[in-house]
């Protein structure tokens, strides 16, 4: 077994790091964590090897207790995840034998908190009120198609849209790489109101896949009159799903948006206020 610090094994690891940019961002903001963990121990200078499951727990309950801000259930195993990943590569490259994250939880957990009722009437008045026809287009098709906003770079006019047909044919960096969606009835005057010589190449091109500009949309919400809700571009992705499952099976709403369905119960099925109220009348 060879020996290697810590940080040289982090160091390396990003270096033969082969996936997405974004994601390669994620394991850098995870490692900041783990080496502000250790410098609170006063081991920054930390063999890999001498890090311990001990060490491993310590550090799940830094994130959930000591880090600032503190971190919600959902983040912490997703950050234990990625820390998980660096110790498996030590595995792998003979520095250590076993990885001591592997009794901290990191499967998957929904953050049910951020979850947020996005109205259709009010994404209306928002777009109503929105000049630039790529943010409007980028909203749009969150709310009304279920898109990713990264799927709003990367699709293009020709290949996606079949207005005639009534259909989206969506291709995507996620599992499926392609699906098929309905244009729905509250998404299609968006996309008739581009004009007919804009509807080619990208669907929208003021931002790229990789970036989304969150801050600018933000600007455009409280522009229109608006306080920007949590995970903006996502809860807009939930609501859709929430609708879509109150009309149609699971499994139908789960190929339009490409998910399995049991994902998409756990993590974009939202509870809606006035089904509660609504239920009190139900009759079998």
């Amino acid at each position: 077994m060879h020996e290697i610090t810590w940080l040289d094994a982090v160091s390396r690891f990003n270096k033969e790091f082969s996936g997405k940019r974004s994601t390669a961002l994620q394991h850098a903001q995870c490692q900041r964590d783990f080496n502000a963990f250790l410098r609170l121990q006063g081991r920054s200078d930390a063999m890999l090897h001498e890090i311990t499951r001990g060490d491993a727990k310590a550090f799940e309950g830094y994130l959930v207790n000591r880090r600032t801000p503190c971190l919600a259930k959902a983040t912490v195993r997703k950050k234990c995840s990625r820390v998980k990943q660096e110790f498996k590569w030590g595995i792998l490259n003979k520095y250590i034998e076993e990885n001591p994250l592997d009794e901290v939880r990191t499967a998957s957990v929904a953050n049910k908190t951020t979850y947020v009722e996005v109205p259709s009437v009010k994404i209306h008045a928002i777009l109503s009120k929105i000049e630039c026809p790529h943010a409007r287009m980028v909203l749009a098709l969150c709310r009304f198609g279920g898109f990713r906003y990264n799927e709003t770079a990367v699709n293009t006019w020709e290949g996606c849209v079949d207005l005639a047909g009534g259909q989206l044919t969506i291709k995507s960096n996620k599992t499926p790489p392609m699906r098929s969606c309905p244009i729905f009835a509250d998404l299609r005057p968006y996309l008739e109101a581009v004009v007919e010589k804009d509807r080619r190449g990208p669907l929208q091109s003021r931002w790229a896949a990789e970036q989304t500009s969150r801050t600018a949309i933000v600007k455009l919400i409280k522009e229109a009159g608006y306080e920007p809700w949590p995970k903006i571009l996502h809860n807009l992705r939930k609501n859709r799903a929430t609708e879509l499952l109150a009309q149609f099976p699971p499994q139908s709403v789960a190929a339009w948006l490409g998910h399995d369905v049991s994902v998409l119960l756990e993590y974009y099925a939202i509870i809606k206020s006035e089904d509660f109220a609504g239920a009190r009348n139900f009759r079998a």
